[in-house]
This record gives C-alpha cells, structure tokens and sequence, in this order.
C-alpha cells in the first residue's frame, strides 16, 4: 500500500501486555478484568505465551517495514510484566533477529516489586527505559500499593526504593510515576522532594476511575498542587526542566496539541492473547487479533469504528471542549476516561474544573523556572 501525505506514520508505539495478572491491587487500577494479587499458577495462564510474542514481534515489524514507518516502540506492560520477565528477555532477542530496517525502542512499566537480580540485567541488555509507580510517601503508599502474603497486607515502599537504588547503582535513572487520590494528595511535596534530591523525574496524573469526586475534593487537589508549581517554580534547580522532571498528565508546552492522547493513531494496544486495542483502557474492545490477522486488518476496523475515530479525531466532537481556551493543553483529558465515567466522549472530562484551575499555574511555574534559568547567564 502507498501512503499519502496525510497519512503515513512515523512512528508506532505498541503497550504490549505481557501478563493480565499482578502482584498488588491497586484499588483504582483501570485494566479491565485484570487479575489482581495473583499466584503463581494465575499468572502462567494469564500470560503471554513465549511462541506468541515471537509471531507478535514479527507481525509488528512486518507491519512497520510495509509501510515504512521507521521507529517502533514497545512499551512492556500488564498487570505487571516483570511477572514473566523471561518472556520480555525472549521477545526482544526475537526482534534483534530481524532485519534492521525498523529502528525499535523498549520501555516498562512496572510497579517496582520484583526481584532486581533478574530484571536489572535485562533492562541493560535491551536499553530497555523504566517507569515506575509511586503513589504516596511511604504510609500512604503502602496503604495503596501492597501485596498480600498469608492473607495479610504488605507494604511495597521499602522494597520498590531498595530496587530504585539498585537501580541507580548500575547507572538506570527510573521514571516515576504519581496517580493522585485523596489520600495521598498532602504527600506529593515530600515526594517531589525525594525524588529530586536523586535527579529523578516525575510524572503526577489524576486518578482514572468511574469514581465521581466532590467539589471539596477537587478544590483540595487544585490547592495542593498550586502550592507544590509555584513552589517549583519559585525553587526547583532549573537544570531540571518542570515539564521532564515534574511533568503534569500529559500536557507538553512545547506544543499545540489537538489530541489528549494518539491513541487509536499511532498507539495501541495488545492483549497476552494477541487482541488489538486503541489503548489500555479500552482493551474490551477488540479489533481483531495481531497473530492471526496481522496489523492491518485491526488498524483499519480501529479507524472505521464510530467511537474510535472520535477519539482519535477530536474535532469530530460537538464542540464542548473544542472551543475552550486551553483546549490545546489538555485537549479535554483522557477520552477513554470520560466514555467510561459518563458513557458519552461529548462532554466534559470528569477532572475538568481541576484541568481549567491548574492550567495557567503550571505555565507560569514553567515560565518562572526559564527565567531563572535565563537571568543566570546574564
């Protein structure tokens, strides 16, 4: 197939999820129907299988070489793909195999309870970057993020800082990751000092369940986090950019944006079966299977469904978000967030009043810190 102009890719990222099982239960998680506190025994069934990675890395590359999309980018995920780390180990050795005509890049998420010894080596081997989930400082993490050992809750800060160390000690600088709940929103202060006193990154996104908040909720959370960008801004080391090192969802000044995310574009998802999905959150939807239909067939009933074109066009929205003032900085929030809270994609995100408060603070912390960074040289 030739492509036009207007529509040949550059680029493909792939949220490859390796297991639908996982070691925690986060209680906001919005994987559907994943399995959570899993067993040995659950995770091998809920897991990739190794001969279907391998047919999944070829079919990617074919998919990328026949319409000359240069960069590939897969994105190992679940659950918690460090469950079957030796199943990441296989596919990326079956992708150095092949021909080098496709420029192919990893990351991980990862909720940082694994065993460092077997996943720092792979993570070398395969340049593989890394994300990790931190929800809280220390108490308030823990009451979200445990695992359960002999039907009793078991924090995971001390050992997920223990692995970032590790980490840290063979030159592996993580990402860290911030979902923001009620309970943890007094936290993020302390943690943004941690995390920059190792010249660590951050990224602090809203929750993304069906939960409703009240307006004394919201109105706490835009408090809190206008104190922590002003104070930023007033103070941070403007070697360390705001918008790497304590980025917000996933707004980039640097460009206008007309979509929230590029899902159902440039970005999908596989399930541990092979089914392909606009994105993570939508993995019910399925437009058809990698292993037996190949990439085209699915990206192409991906873009001829109603809803997802929407998604993946916003201008065919009716308007609502369209003609607001900052549409082009969060370009109305998480699509899927929205369809699965109100069940409609044309009306406001659910964090919109939060979004429309926090905007002009976070530009001006930005500004604030280029300043600084400016008026130093001079």
């Amino acid at each position: 197939k030739t492509n036009t102009a207007s529509d040949k890719m550059t680029h493909l990222s792939v949220w490859l999820h390796v297991t639908n099982s996982c070691n925690l239960s986060c209680y906001y998680c919005y994987i559907p129907n994943l399995r959570k506190t899993a067993d040995s025994d659950t995770i091998h069934n809920l897991s990739m299988k190794t001969h279907d990675a391998k047919t999944i890395s070829h079919r990617l590359i074919s998919y990328c070489e026949e319409r000359e999309i240069k960069n590939l980018h897969v994105k190992f995920a679940g659950g918690e793909p460090t469950l079957d780390i030796t199943l990441i180990r296989e596919f990326c050795r079956e992708i150095s195999k092949q021909p080098k005509k496709v420029n192919v890049s990893y990351g991980m998420i990862t909720n940082g309870v694994f065993n460092a010894n077997q996943v720092i080596p792979i993570l070398k081997e395969f340049d593989i970057t890394l994300s990790v989930s931190i929800d809280g400082y220390k108490s308030t993490h823990d009451d979200i993020r445990f695992h359960v050992i002999n039907k009793r809750k078991n924090g995971t800060w001390d050992l997920i800082w223990a692995n970032i160390e590790n980490l840290l000690s063979v030159g592996i600088m993580p990402y860290l990751l911030y979902t923001i709940t009620p309970s943890n929103i007094n936290d993020i202060h302390k943690f943004s000092d941690l995390a920059h006193k190792l010249n660590l990154g951050y990224r602090l996104s809203l929750e993304r369940s069906k939960k409703l908040y009240e307006p004394e909720i919201k109105k706490k959370v835009v408090t809190k986090l206008t104190e922590l960008y002003c104070e930023l801004g007033r103070n941070m080391n403007y070697e360390l950019p705001i918008s790497r090192y304590a980025r917000f969802s996933e707004w980039n000044l640097k460009k206008k944006k007309n979509l929230a995310c590029s899902a159902g574009r440039n970005y999908i998802a596989i399930s541990q079966r092979g089914y392909v999905s606009s994105c993570q959150m939508g993995m019910n939807n399925k437009y058809g299977n990698i292993m037996t239909d190949g990439l085209e067939l699915p990206m192409v009933m991906m873009k001829k469904n109603g809803y997802t074109s929407i998604i993946a066009k916003p201008i065919l929205r009716n308007g609502i978000c369209n003609s607001c003032e900052y549409y082009y900085v969060c370009s109305g929030g998480c699509p899927e967030h929205t369809v699965n809270t109100f069940g409609t994609i044309d009306t406001l995100s659910p964090w919109c009043t939060v979004f429309g408060s926090l905007i002009p603070v976070y530009m001006e912390s930005i500004a604030r810190q280029m300043l600084r960074k400016i008026r130093s040289k001079k």
